[in-house]
Formats: structure tokens, C-alpha cells, sequence
């Protein structure tokens, strides 16, 4: 499935690998961003990619990433920017695997990134701007909690699921 219209991408790229032998190697990539996101426009989540990922007809591996930019949410509807990625690289040579695990971001303007020369180091803080507070719904008045809507709401229509801060939302 394409990304979404409007999202603009980076081009990862990993030069062919080979072993110290001059031998080819295959490669394993997981790509996890550091929250869930959504793109808020097509409702669209963007799932971590955990996968081998072929090599073009050169023998290098190039996928495309969305950068950091507007219009996307966390699970919670929350509007987030300044989010990062953690990119785990498995060389398989001739029977020895190395890892390599690299932290990075990816700002509107970046087009191809190498994720093998990037230096060690932890990315910004993540920015994220909770949306409005419910006030009123169903009769209730004031600050309403996800727990209060699914009281008021019939069975089974609603769940209350919590997130891994322990924070409540609706299901």
C-alpha cells in the first residue's frame, strides 16, 4: 500500500553489504518509530517494519521513510512532531550476523539518509500536543474521562483500553 497523499518521504539507504571474504550477505532491517502514528488526514497507521528487505538490481537496499512532519497524531488523537526512529541493521555474512542499532530523525528536506554513517547519539525530545479536552458529552459536564463515556454508553460498544504509561482510552 502506498503512503498516503501529501506525506513526503526519505530514501534509506544501505550500500550493498558483503562479508570480509568479498562474499554477498543479506541483510534484516527493523524500523520501529518511537510513538504509534497515524497520518490524522487518512486515519492510516504506519506499522513498524520488521522484515528482510531485498536489494535493488545495484545489490543495495533502499525503502522509503515519512519524515517528521504535520499531520500526524498518536494513538490518542494527539497531534505529534519531532518523532524518531530506531533502525536495527542484521548482516548475515558467511555463517557470523553483526547488529547495528541506530537512533535518528528525519526533518522535511532530508531525501537520502545513510544509516550506517550516522553517529551514535539520542535524538531530541518528541513534541506532543495533547487535542481538546472533552467537556461535555452525553449530559456529562466538565473535565470527562474516557472511564465516564463508556459508563455511559451501552454494552459492548465501548472498552476502555490503557496504553503503556497506564493511561486510559477508549476502544
Amino acid at each position: 500500500m502506498p503512503f498516503p497523499s501529501g506525506v513526503t518521504l526519505c530514501a534509506v539507504h544501505i550500500p550493498e553489504p558483503t562479508d570480509h571474504q568479498g562474499d554477498n550477505a543479506t541483510v534484516r532491517v527493523t524500523v520501529e518509530p518511537s510513538h504509534m502514528l497515524v497520518h490524522q488526514e487518512s486515519g492510516v497507521a504506519l506499522a513498524k517494519i520488521d522484515r528482510e528487505i531485498k536489494a535493488t538490481e545495484s545489490g543495495d537496499i533502499v525503502f522509503n521513510l515519512p519524515h517528521d512532519q504535520p499531520g500526524f497524531v498518536d494513538k490518542r488523537g494527539n497531534t505529534i512532531r519531532g518523532w524518531s526512529y530506531k533502525l536495527t541493521i542484521i548482516i548475515q555474512g558467511s555463517g557470523k550476523s553483526d547488529m547495528t542499532v541506530k537512533t535518528f530523525q528525519l526533518p522535511v528536506g532530508v531525501n537520502l539518509m545513510h544509516p550506517l554513517l550516522i553517529v551514535d547519539g539520542p535524538p531530541i525530545a518528541t513534541v506532543i500536543t495533547p487535542g481538546p479536552t472533552v467537556t461535555s458529552v452525553g449530559g456529562l459536564t466538565g473535565v470527562v474521562t474516557a472511564e465516564q463515556i463508556a459508563a455511559i454508553l451501552p454494552a459492548p460498544s465501548a472498552a476502555i483500553g490503557y496504553d503503556t504509561d497506564g493511561v486510559p482510552y477508549l476502544i
